[in-house]
């Protein structure tokens, strides 16, 4: 019957995708600025040479002289890319992500093969960038250099058998970074950026006063950060909050903007050795103060704002900048009192456990130990002090004798009275050693 009959083909072909398919949520969204390093989704801002490559396979079945072949047809799709990552300047491309797939650093012969070398993507760090010159040469019309963008480019990416781009994540390298062993940067040096670049400065004529102290100490500590601004928010609540996860605060004065540390102790790292000027501007006595009623007015912090456990939420380096979270307890104060329990706090430009482990601890005894504040009136002659200023309060109602305090705010009403606010000064309270954290599973290079 099958001499009879001949042999019957069945030809299937899968339907051929003209155009790539671009994820609306994600196209055309701005470009984050990244400081040390850290993970970063790529943002794909150019796509052309879409191309559907057939392949075709043939399978037989049945006997001799007849039987069925069948013949399927499926696409494969590549396309060239540029891919956004960051608007300031690159060092570096470290890992790839591409959906769940890590890209490391791999070896060939007598050759180590970069992740950014594997997938054959080409980067342009920021600096000035020339045109791509897949561009120059294929679609010249279109060949913008796009100077200041740091971004990656591939011509005819494979995409396998989808139209549309994986997800790409890349692991960026700034050129602001601590050293050049140490990726993370200082605080000081990514504030001073975000702030004052000329191009994509929150502020960029502000007067910023000197920093040395602000820079000194979270070097010395072992405060660094890695972050990515990503989305848009008023810089100067970007800018408080991680000052204050770095145990400083910011100072308006008419010097320009500073940052000072809370710091109380002496501390050496990574080769700077910062030491905090405890010495009290002014001691005032009964005659400094104005009002006679209550001349030191004293409040506390409710027992239910001393929490004794607290959280930081951070992204963790060594693994794969997954979010995790980092505590610090009281355990005396645990037994003693109950358990308080903060909320946790975002702090996603921290990257290594330790340092997220370090600001918790420092956040714990800033809660705990911190309670009192004092309010008292002054007069204009006092008009030089600033925030962060150091004082000692002689106060007989109270049995103040030399006691110290650190201001933290200053209001001046329109009769020029002052009114400033302090805390007590601890010494030791604001200063923590640094634990060290065990560290996730996962490539660490």
């Amino acid at each position: 019957m099958g001499g009879l009959f001949g042999s019957t083909t069945i030809s299937t072909t899968d339907t051929r995708i003209n155009s790539m398919r671009i994820q609306q949520s994600a196209y055309g969204l701005c470009q984050p600025l990244v400081y040390g390093k850290t993970r970063v989704a790529a943002n794909m801002f150019w796509y052309g040479d879409f191309t559907a490559t057939p392949h075709t396979t043939v399978q037989k079945s049945g006997g001799k002289g007849g039987g069925t072949k069948t013949s399927n047809t499926t696409f494969s799709y590549s396309a060239s890319l540029m891919l956004g990552l960051c608007e300031n300047q690159i060092k570096k491309i470290g890992l790839i992500w591409v959906d769940k797939e890590q890209y490391v650093p791999k070896q060939e012969g007598s050759i180590i093969l970069d992740p950014i070398d594997q997938l054959k993507f080409e980067l342009f760090d920021g600096n000035n960038n020339p045109p791509w010159g897949w561009l120059v040469s294929k679609h010249p019309e279109q060949a913008i250099n796009y100077p200041y963008l740091g971004y990656v480019a591939v011509a005819n990416y494979e995409m396998g058998n989808s139209a549309s781009l994986s997800n790409h994540n890349f692991e960026v390298i700034s050129t602001i970074t601590l050293s050049d062993t140490i990726d993370d940067a200082n605080p000081a040096d990514v504030i001073e950026d975000f702030i004052t670049h000329p191009r994509h400065g929150a502020a960029p004529n502000l007067n910023i006063a000197d920093l040395e102290e602000f820079r000194t100490y979270c070097r010395a500590a072992n405060l660094l950060i890695s972050p990515a601004f990503t989305e848009q928010r008023p810089a100067y609540e970007t800018i408080n909050e991680i000052v204050e996860a770095v145990n400083c605060a910011v100072v308006p004065s008419p010097d320009g903007l500073k940052i000072r540390s809370f710091g109380d102790s002496a501390i050496t790292g990574n080769s700077v050795t910062f030491t905090p000027d405890l010495t009290p501007v002014y001691h005032l006595t009964d005659d400094d103060f104005i009002g006679d009623d209550e001349p030191v007015r004293v409040r506390r912090s409710r027992d239910t704002d001393a929490y004794n456990h607290v959280q930081i939420e951070y992204i963790n380096r060594y693994n794969q900048y997954n979010t995790e979270t980092t505590e610090a307890k009281d355990q005396a104060n645990i037994e003693m009192f109950g358990l308080r329990t903060e909320d946790p706090v975002e702090c996603h430009y921290f990257c290594e456990p330790k340092i997220a482990r370090h600001a918790a601890q420092l956040r714990l005894q800033r809660l705990l130990y911190v309670r009192n504040e004092y309010e008292f009136n002054l007069g204009w002659k006092y008009c030089r002090l600033e925030p962060m200023d150091i004082l000692t309060l002689t106060e007989s109602g109270l049995g103040l004798d030399k006691f110290p305090v650190r201001i933290t705010r200053i209001e001046e009403d329109e009769s020029g009275m002052l009114t400033v606010t302090a805390e007590e000064l601890s010494i030791g309270s604001r200063s923590a050693i640094e634990y060290d954290s065990q560290a996730s599973n996962g490539y660490q290079g």
